[in-house]
C-alpha cells in the first residue's frame, strides 16, 4: 500500500512539471503568429493596397487647421506656418514626403516660418499658387493648393505710397489680377488715376486709361459711361483727333446724354472737318433740346427713322406727343415705327388715335382693318374696311380683305358679290372663281358658273381646277363633246391625272369609242395597278370588242 501511494505521488509530480512546458510553446507560437500577421498587414499596406493621402494638419499663426486632399488654403505672405502632421494610410508614413516646385516645403515640417521667406522672388505683392504634392516614394498620392497673395488693405497702402504715376499704373494693373473680386473698387482707383493724368496735361496717357476702363463697361453705370465718353471726346479734341472725338461724343449721345454742350461740340467738330451738312444736323439737334419745340422733335424722329434707329426715333415721337397728343404728323410717324417693330397691339391703338384726330384717314382705316382681321376682331374690321372702300372703291387689296371677312363671318351672299367684284378688278385671282363655283353649284346655276370659269381660264389658262369645274358643268348639261374638249386640255397639263383619265375613258366608252376607251383604261392600270374600276372596265371592253369581232365574222 505504501509503495502504491509513492508511485501515484510521483506521477502527479511529473504531470505538474510537464504543464508549464506546453504553455510556453503555445505562448511563443501565438506571439510569432501576431508578429507574422502584423508584418503581413504592414507588407499589404506598403505594397498591395492603394496608398491614400487623407489630410494635412498645419499651424497658421497659432491656429491649427486641417486641409483635405484636393483642398485650397488661402495664405498671406506675412503668415507664419508649420506643417504638423500628414495623415495617410501608409504605416508610420514610411517613404512619405512632400514636394513643391515653388517652395521649400519640407522646411515647414521641421520649423515654423513666415511664408514670405519661402517665396521664390521675395515679392509679397504678387500671386502664387503652389501645388504641394504628397508622395509615396515617387508616386503622387494627393495634393493641396496654397493661394498666396497680399491682403487688399496691404496692397492699397502700398499703392497710396507710390507717387510716380507710371509706377502707380503698373502696380494698379497687377491689382486687377490679384483681386478680381474687388473689381469695382479698382475701377474707381483707375478712374482717379486717369483724372490725375488729365490734370497734369498728359492727355494721351489719360485717354489710354479711360479706354482700359471701358473694358469693364458691364460694371459701370450709365452715368459713369456717359461721363467717360464725354471726357474722351474732350481729350481727343485737345490733341486734334477730331474724328475720334466725334465717335466718343456720339457714344455719349447714343447712351442718352442730353447735355446741350455735347451737341454744340459735335457742331464745332463737324465744322472743323468741313462737313457742313452734319454740322447743321447737330445744330438742329441742339434745338431739339428745347422742351417745347414740337416741330424739331418730329423732324429729328423722321431722320432717325430713315436711319433705322427706331428706339431713339420712338422716344422723340413720344416727346412730341407729350407736347401735342393730337399731332397727326407725330401719330403717323409713331405708327410707322411700331409697324417696323412689329408691335401690332400698340399699332391698333395708334391707328384709333389717328382716326379720332382725322376720321377720314384712309391709311389708318385700311391698316386698322387688316390688324383687326388678323386679331379676329372681325366685326370691327368689317366696319373700317367698308368705310375705306367707300373712299377707294377700286382698291383690289381692300376688296380681297372684305371678301375674306365675309367668308369668315359665313356671309356667303355678300362674299358672292365681292367675288364678282374681285374677278372684275383682278381676273387673274383664282380663289374668287373657286368660291363662285362652290356657291353656285348647289344652286344648279351651271350657265352662270360657266360664264365665270371661261373668263377665269382666259386669264389663267393653266389652272386645272377651273377646267375641271367647266367639265362638271358641261357633263351636268349633257354636253359631252365640250366636256371632252376640256378634259383633253387638262391631260395636256397633267397627263398622269388618274381621275381625269378615268373620266375621259368613261365618256369614250359611253360614246362607243371602245378602242380609245380601252387605251385609256390601260393607261390608268399602268399608273394605278390597284384601280379596280379600270381593271374591270378594261376586261369588260375586251370581251365586248371580242364579241363584236366574232359577230362581224
Amino acid at each position: 500500500m505504501v509503495r502504491n501511494r509513492l508511485t501515484s505521488q510521483k506521477r502527479k509530480l511529473k504531470k505538474k512539471q510537464i504543464r508549464p512546458f506546453y504553455k510556453k510553446i503555445i505562448f511563443y507560437f501565438l506571439c510569432i503568429c501576431v508578429v507574422f500577421l502584423y508584418a503581413l498587414y504592414l507588407w499589404h499596406r506598403l505594397f498591395i493596397s492603394p496608398h491614400k493621402f487623407y489630410y494635412m494638419s498645419i499651424m497658421q499663426n497659432g491656429e491649427i487647421k486641417k486641409i483635405l486632399d484636393g483642398d485650397t488654403l488661402r495664405l498671406y505672405p506675412k503668415d507664419r506656418v508649420k506643417i504638423l502632421r500628414i495623415f495617410t494610410n501608409i504605416p508610420f508614413n514610411l517613404h512619405v514626403r512632400l514636394f513643391c516646385k515653388e517652395l521649400d516645403i519640407m522646411s515647414l515640417v521641421y520649423e515654423e516660418k513666415m511664408i514670405f521667406s519661402l517665396l521664390p522672388d521675395k515679392d509679397m505683392f504678387n500671386l502664387y499658387k503652389p501645388e504641394i504634392w504628397v508622395k509615396f516614394k515617387n508616386q503622387n498620392i494627393g495634393h493641396v493648393t496654397w493661394i498666396i497673395k497680399p491682403s487688399f488693405e496691404d496692397w492699397l497702402n502700398k499703392l497710396k505710397n507710390i507717387k510716380e504715376l507710371d509706377q502707380k499704373r503698373a502696380f494698379l494693373k497687377k491689382g486687377f489680377s490679384l483681386f478680381p473680386e474687388k473689381q469695382n473698387q479698382l475701377i474707381d482707383i483707375n478712374l482717379s488715376l486717369a483724372q490725375e493724368y488729365e490734370k497734369k496735361g498728359m492727355f494721351k496717357k489719360a485717354i489710354n486709361e479711360y479706354l482700359e476702363i471701358l473694358h469693364f463697361s458691364e460694371n459701370l453705370n450709365k452715368e459713369t459711361l456717359i461721363s467717360i465718353y464725354e471726357t474722351l471726346g474732350y481729350l481727343c479734341t485737345e490733341i486734334k483727333r477730331y474724328k475720334d472725338a466725334i465717335t466718343y461724343y456720339q457714344m455719349a449721345i447714343d447712351m442718352g446724354d442730353k447735355d446741350p454742350e455735347i451737341y454744340y461740340n459735335m457742331y464745332e467738330l463737324y465744322s472743323k472737318l468741313g462737313d457742313e451738312a452734319r454740322a447743321s444736323c447737330y445744330f438742329a439737334k441742339l434745338l431739339q433740346l428745347k422742351p417745347k419745340d414740337l416741330e424739331s422733335r418730329i423732324e429729328f424722329a423722321k431722320t432717325l427713322f430713315k436711319k433705322g434707329v427706331l428706339k431713339e426715333a420712338e422716344k422723340y415721337v413720344e416727346e412730341a406727343l407729350s407736347i401735342n397728343p393730337n399731332s397727326l404728323e407725330a401719330l403717323v410717324l409713331k405708327a410707322k415705327i411700331l409697324e417696323k417693330k412689329g408691335n401690332k397691339n400698340a399699332l391698333v391703338n395708334i391707328y384709333k388715335r389717328i382716326l379720332l384726330v382725322e376720321p377720314e384717314n384712309e391709311i389708318a382705316l385700311y391698316n386698322l382693318a387688316v390688324l383687326e382681321y388678323e386679331s379676329q376682331k372681325i366685326d370691327d374690321a368689317l366696319i373700317h374696311i367698308k368705310t375705306y372702300i367707300e373712299k377707294k372703291p377700286e382698291d383690289k387689296d381692300a376688296h380681297e380683305l372684305l371678301f375674306q371677312i365675309y367668308r369668315a363671318k359665313k356671309m356667303d351672299e355678300m362674299a358672292y358679290k365681292e367675288a364678282k367684284i374681285l374677278i372684275k378688278l383682278n381676273p387673274r385671282l383664282t380663289y374668287p372663281y373657286y368660291f363662285l363655283f362652290s356657291y353656285l353649284w348647289p344652286k344648279g346655276k351651271c350657265n352662270e358658273i360657266l360664264s365665270y370659269m371661261i373668263k377665269g381660264i382666259r386669264y389663267n389658262p393653266k389652272d386645272v381646277t377651273l377646267r375641271k369645274y367647266i367639265v362638271l358643268c358641261y357633263l351636268y348639261q349633257g354636253k359631252d363633246a365640250l366636256a371632252i374638249k376640256h378634259i383633253r386640255y387638262i391631260l395636256k397639263l397633267k397627263p398622269n391625272d388618274v381621275g381625269t383619265l378615268l373620266q375621259l375613258a368613261r365618256l369614250m366608252e359611253k360614246r362607243g369609242d371602245y378602242s380609245e376607251a380601252l387605251e385609256l383604261y390601260k393607261r390608268v392600270i399602268k399608273l394605278s395597278p390597284e384601280n379596280e374600276e379600270a381593271q374591270n372596265a378594261y376586261l369588260r371592253l375586251r370581251f365586248k370588242m371580242m364579241e363584236q369581232k366574232q359577230g362581224e365574222e
